[in-house]
């Protein structure tokens, strides 16, 4: 082997094994560097990890609400807490959208204040509140009537001139922050409600303890409650049905002793019977529940029972009766007026 081979040996063969080693550095760093650059346009797009994942606010819906997305965990609102992706379905959108608002309801056949209620997960007496007509007279339903329905358990509050947001939050028995709060509202800071607007109260409730009725001089017998009267006495009724809020006290109309209490089948529902002197029975039905039993003397204004809408009901009342041995007899006969 001559001295040129072996020169050409020590420095051109090494050279081409080293090239290879040279190609596969460079394919790495090549690698490394188009994934450190794939890493900084993913974390370009990223959430910053600061904020909760929000629905886009630009949304169209959101925007007929008038509502940020990020300000929307009020109470009950958990549809809008709980569905916070950008990817939702067109009818998860549109929940999201509803929640909040007060919808209508057209009373069909059959319909009662109880099916009403429950079909929309609300109470009756939130059905009640949301309805003046349902306020004075909740036997009033009838087909094709409109209702309003609200969003949660509550009252819906018609703003008059002169209310602010305290005097609507002390004339439902809430906080003035539970109105100004829920966001649907759009009452912030010390914003006050347009007159002929409509408040929504979230658990507003009016009073439910009414005063006791005075017995009157010269009557034997009181009313049972101090509500109204929404159907009176006639040929196919033999009683008076006296509305009131559900839970409200029901009261002894005459001293006597309890000769029934429980659930009647025949439509009664809760029903106290209270046997009085000269022949006389009071009947107390639709009640909430008992709070008498059979044989217990009672005294006239006794609390019996609690309003409610049991048997065959159509909403919270008092079917309220009188007999004199055996015999309906008129109750306005005996009560005093009002």
């Amino acid at each position: 082997m001559t001295t040129t081979d072996n020169v050409f040996r020590q420095c051109v063969i090494p050279r081409q094994r080293r090239l290879p080693q040279v190609g596969l550095h460079l394919w790495v760093l090549t690698a490394l560097l188009t994934i450190a650059l794939f890493a900084n346009i993913q974390t370009a797009h990223a959430d910053s990890g600061n904020t909760p994942d929000q629905p886009n606010a630009g949304h169209p819906l959101f925007q007929d609400l008038g509502q940020d997305p990020e300000r929307s965990a009020g109470e009950n609102l958990a549809n809008l807490d709980l569905i916070p992706s950008a990817k939702l379905q067109d009818r998860q959108w549109a929940e999201a959208a509803q929640a909040g608002r007060i919808t209508e309801y057209t009373v069909q056949a059959g319909d009662t204040l109880w099916s009403i209620a429950a079909a929309h997960n609300l109470t009756v007496d939130s059905l009640r509140w949301a309805n003046p007509e349902l306020r004075r007279n909740p036997d009033v339903l009838s087909q094709g009537q409109k209702l309003r329905i609200p969003p949660l358990n509550g009252a819906l509050h018609d703003v008059q001139p002169g209310d602010t947001v305290d005097s609507i939050a002390a004339a439902w028995n809430v906080a003035p922050a539970d109105i100004r709060n829920y966001w649907p509202n759009h009452l912030p800071g010390n914003r006050q409600p347009t007159p002929g607007s409509v408040v929504i109260v979230p658990h507003g409730t009016r009073n439910v303890d009414l005063p006791a009725p005075t017995p009157v001089a010269g009557y034997a017998f009181a009313w049972p409650i101090s509500g109204w009267i929404t159907q009176g006495y006639h040929a196919q009724h033999h009683a008076l049905d006296i509305a009131g809020p559900y839970g409200a006290s029901v009261y002894a109309s005459r001293a006597g002793r309890v000769i029934y209490a429980g659930w009647n089948p025949q439509g009664y529902g809760y029903l106290i019977k209270i046997q009085h002197a000269d022949g006389f029975v009071t009947y107390y039905s639709h009640l909430k529940g008992q709070w008498v039993q059979v044989g217990q003397w009672v005294n006239q204004g006794d609390l019996v029972g609690a309003v409610g809408s049991t048997g065959n009901s159509t909403g919270p009342h008092v079917h309220f009766e009188i007999r004199k041995n055996g015999a309906w007899v008129n109750p306005l006969n005996y009560l005093p007026p009002k």
